[in-house]
């Protein structure tokens, strides 16, 4: 069990919580000579704030907070033997019912800032570690593989239900101003992101941004908590991100094993229009999920750019995998509710060295 120092006494953690610390602590090194130590860092959201727990001093700190940070230690749990000894679709079941949002960074990803660096991936459900290699979910006490869907839909299921929750305060403005779009609000955030004034900030050696290898054009790959803790993105916008990000891990791990964006948006029955236009700033497919109580809403994929053909997706509670590169628009008809939609694209990707993908030209559901 795991427990944080407060008011001169040591407090147990949430079971939940406690569970998530610890599968990040058994996935962090050891220090040589010592194999009750570990190395490393991870983020958690406890209470709705991020946290930072570094295990090597062993103590908890909050993502962009001024207070200093109170010490964490760690116990045998007391309950490990009885565990141990439930048939497996009892400990399968309990574990279900432990959702905890785990907020833990990709090495790969935080390179260039060199922040966090925690050689460990994990999944939304408390207890469980992702196998890096594969993608897959893996029971963090017995070792064994486990099936990707469950965790798919507690995802899409909690990230329905955060939106939903937060809504007035996510999405109080449009930021896309394209006449094609109508919408209630929208946010974007990610790491690969472009614009014309990225190139200058490149040339003046700021940090987080590289260079195209053939173009004239700069990326920004600041790390998404590290955006967080220079307080350039909000704690509901990170806690968002993290959640669609632990989804498309759970849907395409190579995918999210590089440079993504994530752009969230909401439609209501006043603002609900999202006009035929293509994404030309893209260098890959992208996924696509509706969330909310909604009708009348269908994502309309057109397979050529003369729109001569086209697909129509229902990707309420489903997630679609399409191009944005070619026309593509929302289709309404006697439209109702909030549909909140989660759109991940890539412009950027080190692994690509400025070589774009084929265009995907067979839109379909995929989850």
């Amino acid at each position: 069990m795991w427990s944080v120092k407060t008011t001169g006494a040591f407090k147990l953690y949430d079971e939940a919580i406690s569970s998530a610390i610890e599968a990040a602590w058994q996935a962090a090194p050891a220090v040589q000579g010592d194999a009750t130590c570990r190395d490393g860092r991870a983020i958690f959201s406890i209470r709705g704030d991020a946290y930072e727990i570094d295990f090597t001093q062993m103590e908890q700190r909050k993502i962009g907070g001024r207070t200093r940070g109170s010490a964490v230690q760690r116990s045998a749990p007391a309950n490990a033997e009885v565990i141990e000894e439930m048939e497996e679709e009892e400990v399968l079941e309990e574990e279900q019912k432990r959702l905890e949002t785990v907020l833990a960074g990709d090495t790969a990803a935080r390179k260039p800032s060199g922040a966090y660096p925690l050689d460990a991936r994990l999944c939304k459900w408390g207890g469980r570690l992702r196998n890096r290699d594969e993608g897959a979910p893996v029971d963090a006490r017995r070792r064994r593989v486990m099936p990707a869907e469950p965790i798919v839909a507690g995802l899409k299921h909690e990230l329905e239900s955060f939106l939903t929750r937060h809504a007035r305060e996510l999405f109080n403005k449009q930021h896309r101003s394209a006449n094609s779009f109508d919408l209630k609000g929208d946010f974007t955030i990610g790491t690969g992101s472009t614009n014309p004034g990225f190139i200058c900030h490149f040339e003046n050696g700021l940090p987080g941004f590289v260079k195209h290898p053939t173009k004239n054009i700069a990326f920004h790959v600041r790390p998404v908590d590290a955006q967080l803790a220079a307080r350039k993105i909000s704690q509901l916008q990170f806690q968002a991100y993290e959640l669609a990000r632990q989804l498309l891990e759970a849907i395409d791990a190579d995918y999210a094993a590089g440079e993504f964006l994530v752009q969230f948006a909401l439609m209501d029955e006043t603002s609900a229009r999202v006009g035929c236009h293509v994404d030309a700033g893209d260098i890959s497919y992208q996924y696509a999920l509706a969330l909310g109580k909604f009708s009348g809403a269908m994502l309309r994929c057109y397979t050529s750019r003369a729109k001569t053909e086209w697909v129509d997706l229902d990707t309420k509670g489903r997630v679609a995998k399409f191009d944005g590169r070619l026309p593509h628009e929302v289709v309404t008809h006697d439209f109702r509710g909030q549909r909140f939609t989660v759109i991940v694209y890539k412009n950027y990707d080190h692994r690509k060295h400025g070589v774009d993908d084929p265009v995907f030209g067979s839109p379909r559901l995929v989850s």
